[in-house]
């Protein structure tokens, strides 16, 4: 969380981000309209140069930022592939890992460019569903130590991660039984694997 606030000191930092939420406002509704196309271009690049600029600021090397990179992107895929499976939330399970193995502005990050590049691809509310993605992201990284080290606190997280992000997605609509399936599966797949994925990460020199 430290290094969250020290992002927001960074007067630079927020100036792209205010840029990057006018491109969002600007950009049209449809998948084909060439402003949503070209708001979503401009928004990917200037996220990516925020986040990359504070991930070298912060010490970060860059096979690492490249490794997160590919988990978001795992994510959106996941998203893209099971979408028409309502109870399947594999891209949250992503995006919790994230930040149960490398901490918070990684899962930020991680959640930030899954939402983004989902939003191009499947045909929903664009920036809800952004912001959706990164909240599931700033909690698995604030939390992330924790579920490292406590499995109850993993199952706890793999259920409310999938109500936080359809409450949020839906803008306040109450979470369904699908909702709470995908929810459960996301606790069993933390509860059963996630040592496992925390050891083979760990023994990646980053």
């Amino acid at each position: 969380m430290g290094e969250f606030l020290k992002m927001r000191k960074d007067y630079f930092t927020f100036i792209l981000i205010l840029v990057a939420a006018f491109m969002f406002s600007i950009a049209g509704k449809e998948p084909d309209d060439a402003v949503r196309i070209e708001g979503f271009i401009a928004a990917v690049v200037t996220l990516i140069l925020i986040l990359f600029r504070n991930f070298l600021v912060n010490g970060c090397k860059l096979d690492k930022f490249i490794l997160i990179s590919l988990l978001a992107a795992l994510a959106a895929l996941s998203k893209i592939i099971f979408s028409p499976i309502s109870f399947l939330y594999l891209d949250l399970f992503i995006i919790i890992l994230a930040g149960m193995i490398f901490g918070f502005p990684s899962a930020f990050f991680a959640g930030l460019i899954a939402g983004i590049v989902t939003s191009f691809f499947v045909k929903e509310n664009f920036l809800l569903q952004i912001i959706a993605y990164s909240v599931v992201g700033i909690f698995s990284g604030a939390c992330g130590k924790s579920f490292r080290v406590n499995k109850i606190d993993r199952i706890y997280f793999g259920i409310i991660s999938v109500i936080i992000f359809s409450y949020v997605k839906n803008f306040g609509c109450v979470w369904n039984i699908f909702d709470l399936i995908g929810g459960v599966i996301n606790s069993l797949l933390l509860l059963f694997t996630g040592d496992f994925f925390i050891k083979k990460f760990n023994a990646i020199e980053l």
